[in-house]
């Protein structure tokens, strides 16, 4: 599945962790980022609901961001440097945890563990899925977004592997 980048029109938090966004092409989409936010050490002021209410779109539509102030949230890395950086998440991260989170994609960590679960190799997989090696390692590398139709060729493809 080759996703095109879907620009921002809109962003307001909803959550203490969850955003929702409004796209160029008329969905809207809520997203959880508590587990982004969590993984991510540059995002991790954003815990703070106060912070987190910031959001707001970034230029062009091509991210959300939380503009850095004097309650800064990573603070400068080094004190005598006033400057400090907006703390962003792209549109394509954002759509891709949008479409993860609705079941329309599937995460490459579940698809890497379900690989490893049946002892596939790269080539191996694509055998079973019917699909080329290097789509396999594009949906392992996070290049490509995993479809749902792969989620349920995986789910089908468990059940002859193991019998």
């Amino acid at each position: 599945m080759k996703a095109d980048i879907h620009r921002i029109l809109a962003v307001r938090a909803v959550g203490p962790q969850s955003v929702s966004v409004a796209w160029d092409d008329g969905r809207t989409s809520t997203v959880d980022l508590a587990a982004l936010i969590a993984g991510t050490p540059v995002l991790a002021a954003l815990r703070d609901e106060t912070l987190f209410r910031r959001v707001q779109v970034g230029e062009d539509g091509w991210e959300i961001v939380w503009p850095a102030s004097s309650t800064s949230l990573a603070g400068p890395a080094d004190p005598a440097d006033p400057v400090e950086e907006d703390a962003a998440v792209d549109a394509h991260h954002l759509e891709r945890l949008a479409m993860e989170q609705s079941g329309a994609a599937m995460p490459r960590e579940a698809f890497r563990a379900w690989r490893a679960a049946n002892g596939l190799s790269l080539t191996a997989a694509a055998r079973v899925l019917g699909i080329s090696r290097r789509t396999v390692a594009y949906y392992e590398s996070g290049t490509r977004i995993i479809p749902r139709l792969v989620r349920l060729a995986c789910k089908g493809a468990d059940t002859e592997l193991r019998a």
